[in-house]
């Protein structure tokens, strides 16, 4: 008897040694929880989870290096030069700043002082006008043609003035004239000072072929 005694305290120590579904002696989780809390186990599971589900969209957002494709990058397509905004005809009393005549050249200058005039062409734009440079507010510049055929600007602000344009042809002969009506003493410039500038197809060539 004392045999079975023994036989079935071994059975039942061993029964309670068995590990259950969760693969642990129930005995020692119900101790590790008793030491720990329940919340050190609730955290556990959460930050299993959390790391579980970081782990996927990583891997979906950041594709392994095996996969051996690169992030498309769309490349910049080379700018364009801008067109004219003009040409000829279209060109009259537009503003040349505005007209897009990036060929545009000094083909003579004339000066008092400071204060300075240039004739400008444009061979895309098909056009003339002047500039006037260290003006004074009220200083008017003018550009012609002919006699008849003229564009006038005057400083409202600043020291720099443009005439609106006038169309030309593969020959021309052009002039351009400024004012200065207060004059300037500290420039140079005496009161009344005309400088004037002319140019022609010919001073085209040679700005052209000094190019």
């Amino acid at each position: 008897m004392a045999g079975d005694a023994q036989g079935t305290d071994a059975a039942a120590d061993g029964a309670a040694q068995q590990p259950d579904g969760a693969g642990a002696p129930r005995a020692d989780r119900r101790s590790w929880v008793r030491r720990h809390g329940p919340e050190t186990l609730i955290g556990a599971v959460a930050v299993t989870i959390v790391g579980a589900v970081v782990s996927s969209v990583l891997g979906v957002l950041l594709p392994g290096e095996d996969d051996g494709k690169a992030a498309a990058v769309p490349s910049a397509s080379p700018a364009s030069p801008a067109s004219p905004a003009c040409g000829g005809e279209t060109c009259r009393g537009l503003d040349p700043k505005e007209s897009r005549c990036d060929d545009a050249r000094t083909l003579a200058e004339g000066e008092a002082g400071v204060m300075r005039v240039e004739v400008r062409h444009s061979k895309e734009c098909k056009a003339v006008w002047g500039k006037l440079t260290g003006a004074r507010p009220g200083d008017p510049v003018t550009v012609s043609t002919s006699p008849a055929d003229r564009q006038r600007a005057e400083v409202a602000t600043g020291r720099t003035k443009y005439t609106p344009m006038l169309p030309v042809g593969d020959t021309f002969d052009v002039q351009v004239c400024a004012v200065s009506r207060a004059g300037d003493p500290e420039g140079g410039v005496p009161k009344g000072a005309e400088p004037c500038a002319g140019a022609d197809q010919d001073d085209l060539a040679r700005v052209v072929g000094a190019g």
